[in-house]
């Protein structure tokens, strides 16, 4: 497991604000990446899933073919795509859900907005793939 010897910091998005413990091998990314990073480990927490099943995938620079999922989760229904959705464009979404639905056996979709929620499930209806929706609860305050 990753220490927090990097310490503490304060980083900020369009959401607002959060202190986060930062491990080492990170401290350098961006705060948009480590916000990214953390919403991705609040995932998994809420998930339940187990840390040798979890492979992050996103990194300091953000894939833009959208055939990168942030995460994959080898559980025992096999391979699902992971993703953190924290406001991406539909139509980017869209090209994400229908790449993973040919490549994965499922995904799994992390939101901030209720909304979002129903249009992926709506999305996982027309590709008749497997998509869970977990809405987000991040600790973000106005900065």
């Amino acid at each position: 497991a990753l220490g927090l010897s990097g310490g503490r910091r304060t980083v900020c998005g369009r959401f607002g604000c959060a202190e986060l413990g930062v491990a080492e091998a990170v401290a350098g990314y961006s705060d948009g990446i480590l916000l990214h990073l953390a919403a991705l480990a609040e995932l998994r927490v809420l998930l339940g899933a187990p840390p040798e099943e979890w492979r992050v995938l996103q990194g300091p620079e953000v894939d833009l073919s959208g055939k990168v999922p942030d995460a994959v989760w080898e559980g025992s229904r096999g391979p699902w795509a992971v993703e953190v959705d924290l406001g991406y464009a539909l139509p980017r979404v869209r090209v994400k859900v229908r790449h993973y639905a040919r490549s994965f056996a499922g995904q799994v979709w992390g939101v901030t907005s209720p909304r979002r929620t129903s249009w992926l499930h709506l999305e996982a209806l027309l590709v008749k793939a497997p998509i869970e929706v977990r809405l987000l609860d991040l600790p973000f305050e106005p900065c």
